[in-house]
């Protein structure tokens, strides 16, 4: 009988074992090749269902692990999925990744969320893009970038592959004291001034990306703290401005020249005196009698006027003494009889 045999001079058939098969009147039984299975006493081997393999001889097919899949039946191996696809246990093909996810690796059970800042909004993909600048993806899994000026305004950026608007724009700098989330602390105060005229004056070195601390005030401007959002034009000769301090531990001393100090720069430091126009100068041997000969000098020069101003009304009076005791004789008179 089919699925059995026996060998010369038995009178009695043995069952083929599973994974192997015999056609009626055979002496042996044969395995059953990769890709089919059989039962015990099988009389043909049957092929494996889509999703499943086998070996040879093998007494039942196996459904294909996660990440593999197997198609038309007949399988004696299950094939990896792909890069941007992925299966489950037991598939007879592989799924694209979901818009939003991605799979860099053959043979995933999964696919992965895009990380923040990256999106992709088409199936099958095996990486996720960068958004660009000036736009963001605030949460995992996105399909699409979003515009920082449509949801912030005007003062709001961002870095390429950015997940938050958290830079400024050219001409607004970002206050990290004021910063409270995205689409918040930008300020222009300190960058440009706004003239009677309506006019735009720029008073520091607002680039993209600038933040208050380091900001760069330029020549001719100062603040008084690096957390100050507010700059203002020098008023005095010693505040030169358009300095930045690398060493973040103060803003007002390192706008003022040489040898001035706050307040606005008005105040000469130790060793230093007051010069001409104001200027503070160091006190040196070279030096020291600078200001006192000065002094002196305006002195003897304001003698020197002032005598010539005496000798000149004494000349003056001289010439017209006749003249002078006349009319004031007369103003004498007039004086009286009134």
């Amino acid at each position: 009988a089919s699925g059995r045999f026996s060998s010369a001079g038995l009178a009695n058939c043995t069952r083929c074992t599973a994974g192997s098969f015999s056609n009626s009147g055979s002496s042996e039984c044969s395995k059953c090749a990769s890709g089919y299975y059989s039962e015990v006493a099988s009389a043909v081997c049957t092929k494996c269902d889509s999703g499943s393999f086998s070996n040879e001889s093998s007494a039942a097919c196996v459904p294909c692990p996660s990440g593999h899949w197997s198609g038309s039946g007949q399988a004696d191996a299950c094939i990896p999925c792909d890069k941007g696809m992925y299966s489950l246990s037991g598939a007879s093909t592989c799924k694209d990744c979901g818009a939003g996810t991605y799979q860099n690796q053959n043979g995933q059970s999964e696919c992965t969320n895009c990380t923040r800042g990256k999106y992709t909004s088409l199936a099958g993909q095996n990486n996720c893009v960068d958004c660009e600048a000036g736009f963001f993806a605030q949460n995992q899994g996105e399909q699409l970038c979003k515009s920082c000026r449509s949801f912030f305004g005007e003062r709001y950026t961002s870095k390429k592959g950015g997940y938050a608007c958290d830079i400024c724009t050219a001409n607004f700098v970002m206050d990290t004291n004021a910063y409270d989330g995205p689409g918040t602390g930008c300020i222009n105060s300190p960058c440009v001034l706004e003239n009677d005229d309506g006019s735009i004056t720029n008073k520091a070195y607002c680039e993209e990306g600038t933040v208050l601390r380091q900001l760069k005030v330029k020549k001719g401007y100062y603040r008084f703290t690096i957390d100050s959002t507010e700059v203002f034009p020098c008023t005095t000769v010693n505040c030169i401005g358009g300095k930045i301090n690398s060493t973040l531990e103060g803003a007002a001393d390192i706008l003022c020249d040489t040898g001035a100090t706050c307040p606005l720069c008005s105040v000469c430091q130790d060793q230093f005196f007051v010069g001409w126009g104001g200027k503070c100068w160091e006190c040196s041997v070279g030096n020291a009698w600078i200001g006192p000969i000065i002094c002196i000098s305006i002195v003897f020069v304001a003698g020197i006027v002032a005598f010539c101003i005496r000798q000149r009304i004494r000349s003056f009076y001289h010439r017209n003494q006749q003249l002078i005791d006349e009319y004031t004789q007369r103003l004498t008179v007039l004086f009286v009889t009134m």
